[in-house]
């Protein structure tokens, strides 16, 4: 007869602890000053304003800048700089909208593209110049530091983890005469700063089942500005495939994924492995198929020991984050005759004719 060892480890993936990974950015408008050391007061922009919106590309890692300017303000100025880190860039007229010059920024002028870590600074200087004296219309710059932690992926095993991330989508500002001060620009209305929050919960492999869905990511867009409306795709599909590593087969597997939008901010995402499969009766196992109703992977019945699964990762928004492993160790096989989780062992009893008559009803003796 079979004996089922009743004793199962529990799997519950929301009370799963998490791991975090966090990104924040800190900014200062500062005055420029003129060449008499006097501070700009920047009066051109006490009626109007200078937006400028800083937005991530997602692919590469790197900032696109739109700037928008008044046309009286950047024509009224015979020299006319925006620099990044004191370097020049590649400026690019975008559109001329009735009293409005608009820009697109993403690239330094050595053709160099503006990475993320590289935003430590940004300069507008609009004036004219007679002799000695300075005419000016703009001058300012912005102070950033990017705030992160770092975090060892190579040591993290998501079999008793989950992970959340916070990474920046965007940086906002709308700059007028009085937004020139020490105050933080995001406290003063002047600035805010888009995020992009990733929740990412790992379902356990068990022993005897067809595993089939193994993650499942919640994706949102949160912002200070209540008025805004993202105007592009920014749900970011980190992963692709799974290589797994038991004691039989070492593989790698495709990962369907299966996206739901719920609302403008707010995406879902499964992802599952994709592998038709059927029993193979000979083998007592399960083996790829063309097409099947059955779809997942299957822990080998004889597997013991060590069992592995890399999520292969493809992204450049986090250093050093190339995948994620799931680890666990069986110390049972699920099919063993005398240790497995299901021992295939017959007990033999032994009894007379008469016995069998007086305490069971139907039997039947078969020859083992």
């Amino acid at each position: 007869m079979f004996l089922y060892n009743t004793v199962q480890r529990e799997y519950k993936e929301d009370n799963k602890q998490y791991e975090y990974y966090n990104e924040d950015i800190n900014a200062k408008i500062i005055a420029l000053k003129d060449n008499n050391g006097k501070k700009v007061t920047n009066k051109s922009l006490k009626n109007n304003s200078l937006e400028v919106s800083i937005l991530r590309n997602l692919s590469n890692n790197c900032w696109i800048i739109d700037i928008s300017i008044e046309t009286k303000a950047y024509d009224n100025s015979r020299f006319k700089f925006i620099k990044i880190n004191n370097k020049e860039i590649l400026l690019e007229q975008k559109e001329h909208i009735k009293n409005k010059y608009k820009f697109r920024i993403n690239k330094f002028k050595d053709g160099t593209f503006i990475k993320f870590e590289n935003l430590k600074e940004l300069m507008f200087a609009f004036y004219s110049k007679y002799r000695k004296y300075q005419f000016w219309n703009i001058g300012f710059k912005i102070n950033f530091k990017i705030n992160k932690n770092n975090m060892n992926f190579s040591n993290l095993n998501v079999r008793n983890k989950n992970l959340k991330f916070k990474l920046i989508e965007s940086i906002n500002f709308n700059i007028k005469e009085d937004s020139i001060s020490s105050i933080d620009p995001f406290e003063n209305n002047t600035g805010y700063i888009n995020n992009l929050y990733y929740n990412f919960r790992f379902y356990n492999i068990k022993q005897n089942q067809l595993v089939h869905k193994v993650i499942e990511q919640d994706l949102e867009l949160k912002t200070q500005n209540k008025y805004y409306i993202p105007d592009r795709e920014f749900q970011l599909e980190f992963l692709n495939k799974v290589n797994i590593n038991d004691s039989i087969n070492n593989k790698d597997y495709k990962l369907l994924k299966q996206i739901t939008r719920l609302n403008p901010f707010k995406y879902n995402i499964k992802y599952y492995i994709d592998n038709p499969c059927v029993w193979d009766n000979d083998k007592k196992e399960f083996k790829t198929a063309i097409k099947s109703k059955l779809n997942g992977y299957h822990i080998p019945l004889n597997h013991l020991g060590k069992l592995e699964f890399k999520y292969k990762i493809e992204q450049s928004m986090i250093n050093n984050f190339n995948e994620i492993k799931y680890n666990d160790f069986f110390e049972n096989k699920l099919f063993d005759y005398e240790n497995g989780l299901i021992k295939l062992n017959v007990d033999a009893i032994k009894t007379t004719k008469e016995y069998q008559d007086l305490y069971y009803d139907n039997w039947q003796t078969k020859i083992l």
